[in-house]
């Protein structure tokens, strides 16, 4: 079973978040078996969230980074 924390909602630069959706529709539009899950670098360690841990780059999408899960 995959236990989650509630996520922070407050999203300071609108813009450029809404940038990483647009890429993620790209993605998945272009190949419908990926799943895309959009993340933050952590600022410190917290042991109440769970983390995404990014493995080999495989493309770029514009300016994101798109990356294979470990």
């Amino acid at each position: 079973m995959w236990q989650f924390s509630p996520p922070t909602h407050f999203i300071l630069e609108e813009s450029l978040f809404m940038r990483s959706v647009d890429c993620a529709f790209q993605i998945v539009e272009s190949d419908g078996s990926r799943i895309v899950l959009l993340g933050t670098e952590p600022h410190e360690p917290d042991p109440g969230y769970r983390y995404i841990v990014p493995g080999e780059t495989i493309e770029y999408v514009g300016f994101d980074r798109v990356e294979k899960l470990r």
